[in-house]
């Protein structure tokens, strides 16, 4: 319902710029600008040749380091946690579809790679150690391990990844895999991170 104009002090206008912003806000807003601020301020030192000079020389004068290109540590602008007030965990379905997301890719990575590049499944392991498909292979049916270990006779990489998916999450059909995995997609076109 719109504020009764009646009521309103005709002095105090809306001001586009400056909106109603709420004091958790501003703080919030302070210090992504501060951050920006000081890695501005790092940058325009670079430029600085007493600056550059006085690191070169930091560098000279450190006998264990070898020889390397000049290289100035850069702060992460990420936000920490607790300063994004308005993010919130993902639903249990969310969190499912980002996960089987995640896995998806990494069976299609393995699919492409035996396919395209002729790779063994061993080698691929080794060239991808920490995809998470290789502990959830483990819990398959020797049945269903046998087709896992042969990505040449998968078909379409996301018909397969629906089905192996399926068998993780229990009693899941690939459908409702799928489904999962659009949610994640719109919610994350939706909401950027």
């Amino acid at each position: 319902m719109p504020p009764d104009e009646s009521k309103r002090d005709p002095d105090q206008k809306f001001n586009p710029a400056r909106p109603n912003i709420s004091p958790g806000l501003k703080k919030i807003m302070k210090g992504v600008v501060d951050q920006l601020l000081d890695e501005l301020h790092t940058f325009d030192q670079l430029h600085d040749p007493q600056f550059v000079a006085e690191l070169e020389s930091e560098l000279e004068q450190e006998p264990d380091r070898k020889k390397a290109p000049l290289t100035i540590p850069r702060r992460s602008l990420e936000l920490a946690p607790a300063a994004t007030p308005m993010s919130r965990p993902l639903s249990k379905r969310l969190q499912r579809g980002k996960d089987c997301e995640e896995m998806a890719g990494e069976i299609k990575t393995i699919r492409t790679e035996a396919i395209a590049n002729g790779k063994a499944m061993f080698e691929i392991r080794e060239a991808y150690p920490r995809f998470r498909v290789w502990e959830a292979s483990a819990t398959l049916l020797p049945e269903d391990l046998k087709v896992f270990d042969t990505p040449t006779e998968w078909g379409a990489a996301g018909g397969y990844a629906n089905l192996f998916l399926s068998k993780l999450y229990k009693p899941a059909k690939p459908a409702t895999v799928n489904d999962w995995r659009k949610e994640f997609r719109t919610h994350k076109k939706q909401n950027p991170a």
